[in-house]
């Protein structure tokens, strides 16, 4: 019987089902939506609704908690304590939502939905955010522009008009000697 036997398996181990949980819930706080199948998120929404609750009162024990919860991912946590607790501070429960998707996904035919925080981020927050990422995808397009020119510069076009070296394994002939 199923007396109260409430988590979803999934189809997957403990261990990996945690893991899934953990990688699912720190994209949900990183990226604040998500998306995946209908019974994952339903899954871990109730995850992430426990470590927002956590959230709320910033205290060392809480933050000790949610380190453990997310696999000692400092960013993430701060990021939980310092901006999506805050919040929250006013709601009782239901910070995040499911939200079901027409379309299913190729391969399975698995029925697809969004988890996201009810809250958005305020615009001056994604505005910042959103800077601080087109500069930094900046600095990676001059960081390759800069290798391949390197690596051109390294190459000797004057090396290919010389004479080639002999293959290994032929022989040059022997010099015939002229009689005289």
């Amino acid at each position: 019987m199923r007396h109260s036997r409430r988590t979803n398996k999934l189809g997957r181990k403990t261990g990996h089902r945690l893991a899934t949980e953990r990688s699912m819930v720190t994209s949900l706080f990183t990226h604040e939506r998500v998306i995946t199948t209908v019974p994952k998120a339903k899954e871990f929404r109730r995850a992430a609704e426990k470590l927002i609750t956590l959230a709320r009162s910033k205290s060392l024990h809480n933050m000790r908690q949610a380190l453990s919860a997310l696999g000692n991912d400092k960013q993430v946590v701060r990021k939980l304590f310092e901006k999506i607790g805050p919040r929250f501070a006013t709601r009782n429960g239901g910070y995040t939502r499911v939200l079901k998707l027409d379309r299913r996904r190729l391969g399975d035919n698995a029925p697809l939905a969004i988890l996201e925080l009810v809250e958005k981020s305020s615009a001056e927050e994604l505005a910042a955010e959103k800077q601080v990422r087109e500069q930094r995808n900046e600095e990676r397009r001059q960081e390759r522009a800069t290798t391949l020119q390197r690596k051109k510069k390294g190459r000797s076009y004057a090396a290919c008009e010389t004479r080639r070296p002999p293959r290994r394994g032929v022989r040059k002939k022997a010099p015939v000697p002229v009689e005289e």
